[in-house]
C-alpha cells in the first residue's frame, strides 16, 4: 500500500488548516470532527495541526474571529470612495452577500458553533462581531437622520437587527444559480431596508392574532 503524501510544513499554514476545518465543521459539527480527522483531511501528521492549534476549541475560536475580522476589513475596503451614506450601505450589504457565497462553510460554523466556545472565547468573538455590527449601525443611523423623520436610537437598533436578520439567513437559502447574482440579492435587501428607514407608511389596524 502506498502511503498518502504528507504536506510539507511550509504548506501547512494556519489559513490552510482553518479552511479545511471550516469544511469539516460545516458538514459534521464540532462534536463530529476530531483533530485527527482534520489531520487526515490535510494529509499531515496530527502533531503538525497541534503545532498551530493546541486544541479544537482554540481552532474554533480563531476561525470565528478571523471570519468577523475579514468581514470588517473587506467591508471597509468596499466602502472606500463611495459617495453618500446610501452608497456605502449598499456596498456593505453587497460585500456581505458575496462573503456568504464565497464562504458558505464558514457561515455555517458561525451560525451553528458559536455556542461551543467557552466564556473567554465567546467574549473575544463577540467583540469582533460587535465591531462589524457597529459599521452597519452607524450607516443606518446616518440614513435615518438624513430623512424627514428622525428615528430614535431604539428604532435605529431595531432596523440594524432587521438588516442582519436578512443577511445572516442568506447562507441557509441563497443559491446564486437559482435566485440571481450577488448584486440582485444585495439590491433586494438594500431596497427593503431603505423603504423601512424612510417615512412610515399610513397606519393600519393591527391584525388580530390567529
Amino acid at each position: 500500500m502506498i502511503a498518502a503524501r504528507r504536506k510539507p510544513s511550509a504548506e501547512l499554514s494556519r489559513e490552510v488548516i482553518l479552511d479545511a476545518a471550516a469544511v469539516r465543521l460545516a458538514r459534521e459539527g464540532s462534536c463530529g470532527m476530531s483533530m485527527r480527522d482534520l489531520a487526515g483531511t490535510l494529509g499531515c501528521a496530527l502533531s503538525s495541526v497541534y503545532n498551530h492549534f493546541p486544541s479544537k476549541d482554540v481552532l474554533l475560536q480563531e476561525l470565528q474571529e478571523r471570519a468577523f475580522e475579514t468581514l470588517t476589513a473587506s467591508a471597509r475596503r468596499a466602502m472606500e470612495g463611495a459617495s453618500g451614506t446610501s452608497g456605502r450601505l449598499y456596498l456593505f450589504i453587497t460585500n456581505h452577500v458575496r462573503y456568504v457565497v464565497d464562504h458558505r462553510d464558514v457561515m455555517s460554523v458561525l451560525v451553528h458553533e458559536a455556542g461551543r466556545l467557552g466564556p473567554e472565547g465567546r467574549a473575544r468573538v463577540r467583540a469582533r462581531k460587535e465591531a462589524y455590527f457597529g459599521i452597519a449601525h452607524a450607516l443606518v443611523a446616518e440614513l435615518c437622520s438624513a430623512g424627514p423623520d428622525r428615528a430614535s436610537q431604539v428604532a435605529v437598533e431595531r432596523l440594524t437587527y432587521h438588516l442582519f436578520g436578512m443577511l445572516n439567513w442568506l447562507w441557509g437559502w441563497y443559491v446564486p444559480d437559482r435566485h440571481g447574482e450577488v448584486a440582485l440579492v444585495a439590491g433586494d435587501i438594500y431596497a427593503l431596508l431603505l423603504a423601512r428607514a424612510g417615512p412610515l407608511p399610513p397606519a393600519h389596524p393591527t391584525p388580530e392574532a390567529p
